[in-house]
């Protein structure tokens, strides 16, 4: 018996190795790259997407079983039913909040991506290693820019509806505007100022990480479907790691990166000025952007989470035990508004140090009930605006760009 959980154990892993391969190729060689290396076998498009969805079949499959068993077994203090009529509640606020009227500009992108994921030519040379979530939408036949828009929202309320489970699970019990405070800082509430956008089902993907009892070949399959999805996530994965697991995952996470480093750079030709410049916006790198205009950084990310910065900065003052490990979560976003010029959004990827403060506050008890609800109604009183080096501040549809500029909108 042990025997043959040995050979099953190591067959899985090899077949985890053999999908990471497979499905970073793929990515790693998209249309635009094929037809500049002059490739052009019939149906080659045809054999990469083949290879893809087995190798994501293969990852997912890792992690199906552990996820059905937590929500089949695990009981939590409501029902599923009524943790998901609390959610669309929530969800409501924010769209009303922040009315997610259209795709963000690369939504669009990802949108026409999704009609052929495998024959798109990527103008801009970065949407394309973010195969995996227009690669899904295209499986679901939710093409296009209307049905790839609904499939960005499910998934945004699905991070509402996974938010909820996981203060559940670790008995915090907040009430639906303290949810609403959280969903409009940081992570969720990006998706709704520019819906499309793929990282978040990395942070999908991510809360499911959190929530769930993985073991370590699907805590890595999790690695590897969140990198697919944005390739910004290999720096909060670290992060949980080193907090979180083993030192075994982050060898994994390590491991993997590299290896996905490696082809990224080897597809443009080992060219690493080429493959920086496509992250350059009007002939400027995001380094330069913030040199020219420092102040828009510091506003991108002091509004990222607006007044529950608070809640990250009392938790580190407070706990100085767990000051390490929550500057750790912060660390992944601040050093992302160092590649990309959109500061707020890119923040999103700090939003674990803003969930485990909320919870050690919480389960410390270290403010009444009162004072945590004052801080959330008060960060719901301050508008969530796009900030970006290159842009400065931006404001979206809905009520708190009526608030700002009144009811005759420009």
């Amino acid at each position: 018996m042990n025997l043959r959980l040995l050979f099953t154990l190591v067959a899985k892993r090899r077949l985890l190795i053999a999908s990471v391969i497979a499905a970073t190729i793929v990515i790693h060689s998209p249309a635009q790259r094929l037809l500049e290396w002059n490739i052009s076998y019939p149906g080659i498009h045809l054999f990469r997407s083949i290879f893809f969805f087995l190798s994501i079949a293969l990852l997912v499959s890792l992690i199906t079983k552990p996820v059905i068993q937590f929500f089949g077994n695990t009981k939590l203090p409501r029902s599923y039913g009524s943790i998901t009529f609390d959610s669309f509640k929530v969800f409501v606020i924010v769209a009303l909040l922040v009315f997610p009227s259209t795709l963000g500009i690369m939504g669009v992108g990802y949108a026409q991506m999704s009609i052929a994921p495998f024959s798109f030519i990527d103008a801009s040379d970065q949407l394309y290693q973010r195969l995996l979530m227009p690669a899904i939408a295209y499986a679901l036949h939710l093409r296009g820019p209307v049905l790839y828009h609904l499939f960005s929202l499910a998934i945004s309320f699905c991070m509402i509806f996974l938010l909820h489970i996981f203060f559940l699970r670790n008995h915090v019990f907040l009430t639906t505007l303290e949810y609403a405070s959280i969903a409009v800082s940081g992570f969720i509430i990006t998706q709704f100022q520019s819906p499309g956008y793929t990282e978040s089902l990395s942070y999908l993907l991510i809360l499911i990480l959190l929530i769930t009892d993985l073991d370590e070949l699907a805590r890595v399959a999790v690695f590897t479907l969140c990198i697919f999805a944005h390739e910004g996530s290999i720096l909060l994965l670290l992060a949980i790691s080193f907090v979180l697991f083993s030192k075994r995952e982050i060898v994994w996470i390590i491991a993997i990166g590299a290896f996905y480093g490696f082809i990224w750079l080897a597809s443009f030709g080992f060219q690493v000025e080429r493959m920086l410049s496509v992250r350059t916006v009007g002939s400027m790198s995001t380094i330069s952007w913030i040199i020219n205009y420092p102040f828009r950084e510091i506003l991108g990310i002091l509004f990222s989470f607006k007044i529950l910065w608070f809640f990250i900065a009392f938790v580190m003052y407070v706990w100085k035990r767990e000051s390490r490990n929550i500057l750790l979560f912060i660390l992944p976003g601040i050093a992302l508004t160092f590649i990309a010029v959109d500061t707020s959004r890119m923040m999103g990827f700090s939003f674990t140090a803003l969930l485990y403060s909320i919870l050690y506050i919480k389960q410390k008890k270290l403010l009444s009930d009162r004072q945590f609800a004052l801080v959330c109604a008060l960060n719901i009183c301050i508008p969530a605006v796009y900030v970006g080096v290159n842009s400065g501040i931006v404001y979206f549809d809905g009520v708190y760009q009526l608030l700002q500029y009144g009811i005759f909108l420009k």
